[in-house]
């Protein structure tokens, strides 16, 4: 890749960086809005939730890594405001389906900052794939985590630890 092309194109590697976001991170807040206004349960709009970031982050494993990578340091903090700039709507999307859910007695009271987060942080450190992860998963080959299998794996996991999670004991 010639720098000078980066440079005359995006005027620097942060605003191709920046480009990329703008790209990408509108996908799934479009599908957020759309899954915000169905006419389903706050379950289900979990469900598809899960469905959509699972899905995006597994097509797009090397961008995601970048991301997360890039929020976990602190010393680019514009970088780290771009990013959030993208992310932090989604998150409050997100919440809505909580309070919504929590309002209409379909989920149980819970601290709501801390279960997207939690939701967020299991599939981080899936992208993020450190050695540990490797051998709890059983992959011979690192490619692996991010087959069909997996996909569908880590999406009903975190579909039943909400639901375990939220549920309402009666």
């Amino acid at each position: 890749l010639n720098i000078a092309l980066i440079a005359y194109y995006f005027g620097s590697k942060e605003g191709l960086f920046k480009a990329i976001l703008e790209e990408r991170f509108p996908v799934i807040r479009e599908r957020l809005e759309i899954i915000k206004e169905e006419k389903i349960s706050n379950w289900e709009k979990l469900n598809k939730t899960i469905d959509v970031y699972v899905e995006k982050l597994f097509e797009q494993v090397l961008f995601s890594k970048i991301v997360f990578r890039e929020l976990s340091m602190s010393q680019r903090q514009e970088q780290n405001e771009l990013i959030l700039h993208y992310i932090y709507p989604n998150t409050l999307i997100i919440k809505s389906f909580f309070l919504n859910g929590i309002e209409n007695k379909e989920f149980r009271k819970v601290d709501i900052e801390l279960t997207i987060t939690s939701i967020f942080s299991i599939i981080i450190q899936w992208i993020n794939v450190s050695a540990l992860t490797e051998r709890l998963i059983d992959v011979s080959k690192r490619e692996d985590l991010y087959n069909a299998e997996n996909k569908l794996r880590l999406k009903n996991y975190l579909k039943d630890l909400m639901f375990r999670h939220l549920k309402i004991e009666n």
